[in-house]
């Protein structure tokens, strides 16, 4: 994935919401796509996202410097690039983030308490509760804390599709549509 190109240094954010580590990040300590350093040049905000494969890499001045040449280089591969749009197509995020990080279930012995939800996995939540509270969560737009119950489920039940889907279903929602695609291309 390292490269000497600039589209080959993803930031750490990037790395973290990859679908291999669903379970192991803590997705409310992840920023948004959109809060994320360009790339391609110093602008501290992403605002771009390039079609066709969805990618939220680049600021608008880079992402029309890459349409213009017609491809772009991410982790390590050669993506063509079409158009690209400005608009952020999101739903509103309703999640009260200081809630949210204020959420610390009780430890066992061995977990990391740099990601809360884990713990409520090793402590035995089932699954099926942990989709449950995702599912009312994302029925009122708070699409962070559904994302991190998400996480939860996926840890103690990674085999299960449904899941899998409802997760790429709440990045899309939350704005996130790289993600949300790579998350259901890593289940299938």
């Amino acid at each position: 994935m390292l490269g000497s190109g600039p589209g080959s240094r993803p930031c750490v954010d990037d790395v973290l919401e990859l679908a291999a580590l669903v379970g192991y990040a803590d997705p409310a300590s992840i920023r948004g796509p959109r809060e994320r350093p360009c790339v391609y040049c110093d602008a501290e905000k992403r605002s771009g996202t390039l079609l066709p494969h969805a990618h939220q890499l680049a600021c608008e001045a880079c992402c029309a410097s890459i349409v213009e040449e017609g491809s772009y280089v991410f982790g390590g591969r050669v993506f063509e690039a079409w158009r690209y749009t400005v608009e952020d197509l999101s739903v509103g995020d309703q999640t009260d983030a200081a809630r949210l990080q204020g959420f610390a279930p009780p430890f066992t012995e061995g977990d990391n308490p740099q990601a809360p939800h884990c713990a409520v996995a090793v402590a035995g939540v089932p699954p099926e509760t942990c989709q449950a509270q995702a599912d009312s969560l994302m029925a009122d737009s708070k699409f962070m804390a559904a994302e991190v119950w998400l996480s939860v489920a996926l840890r103690a039940a990674p085999t299960v599709w449904g899941l899998w889907r409802r997760l790429a279903e709440c990045r899309l929602l939350r704005g996130n549509y790289h993600s949300a695609g790579g998350v259901y291309m890593f289940e299938i």
